[in-house]
């Protein structure tokens, strides 16, 4: 994951939820300007990247290219935890299409018995607009978790990555894409 706090202009808290303090910095010190929202915690950080736009003339035409991304990383714990178990955080995202930030709830719930994972990010709210948004929740069911302690299933518009970090799968981080919203999360187990 790219340190971007080099870059950045400005940086504030702007909510605590889980454990996990949510921030929102604005950059382009050395090169396109961006919003970047997300979370460091003790073993792992996730964010999403939005309007990240360069102007720039070619041919005597103006170009502008607006970009959105999500990443997440950490101290990966090289292995599924060792008893199921619940860990609870905060998502943040933009939709795919336009513009905002979204943030809501994170909730993924192990089960040690299938080795599987279930994720749901509800309360999906619009910080610009500071309303619900039109998606208030986006869900997945029975992703496979790796031995090394990684889950990834689905594809381009439906998927979800992540893995557990720390010492005793302390938190987990990830990515996902669902119902028009490219998004970050952490979690703390409970």
């Amino acid at each position: 994951m790219r340190n971007l706090e080099a870059d950045l202009d400005s940086q504030e808290a702007i909510l605590t939820k889980h454990g996990i303090t949510l921030t929102e910095g604005r950059g382009g010190r050395y090169g396109p300007t961006y919003r970047q929202y997300g979370a460091w915690m003790d073993h792992a950080g996730f964010y999403v990247l939005t309007d990240a736009r360069q102007l720039g003339a070619v041919a005597g035409a103006t170009i502008s290219i607006t970009l959105r991304g999500a990443a997440a990383g950490g101290d990966l714990t090289r292995s599924r935890p060792a008893t199921s178990g619940t860990w609870q955080g905060v998502m943040t995202g933009t939709p795919a299409t336009g513009g905002g930030i979204l943030q809501g709830d994170a909730s993924l719930t192990y089960d040690m018995a299938s080795h599987t994972l279930d994720a749901s990010f509800t309360d999906i709210v619009d910080l610009d607009r500071n309303a619900a948004h039109t998606v208030s929740e986006a869900s997945f069911a029975d992703v496979p978790v790796a031995a090394d302690g990684t889950f990834n299933d689905g594809g381009v518009g439906d998927l979800v990555r992540g893995g557990f970090k720390g010492p005793g799968h302390e938190e987990a981080t990830g990515v996902f894409e669902q119902n028009g919203i490219v998004g970050a999360f952490g979690a703390k187990r409970q």
